[in-house]
């Protein structure tokens, strides 16, 4: 690997473990134990990397766009249970 692709999956997992780090601070740690937080930090991390450098992953910024549209709506689609 060369060092411009690890310099963007660390500038990408910073970006993805503060959004999981404002979760955190919403969900009150108290009432979830610590290592549940600490094996979603894992599993995150490694989805991400997984999907970023995976043969699906999308190329184009609008086929970003449609995965994080979808994404939202799934979110919205199963919060509501």
């Amino acid at each position: 690997m060369t060092s411009k692709i690890l310099i963007a999956d660390l500038v990408g997992l910073i970006v993805v473990f503060s959004a999981l780090a404002i979760a955190i601070l919403v969900a009150r740690p108290s009432d979830i134990p610590i290592i549940l937080w600490v094996l979603a930090f894992v599993v995150v991390g490694a989805i991400a990397v997984g999907s970023w450098h995976g043969e699906k992953w999308p190329t184009t910024p609008s086929g970003s766009l449609k995965v994080a549209g979808s994404s939202n709506f799934w979110l919205g689609c199963f919060s509501t249970l």
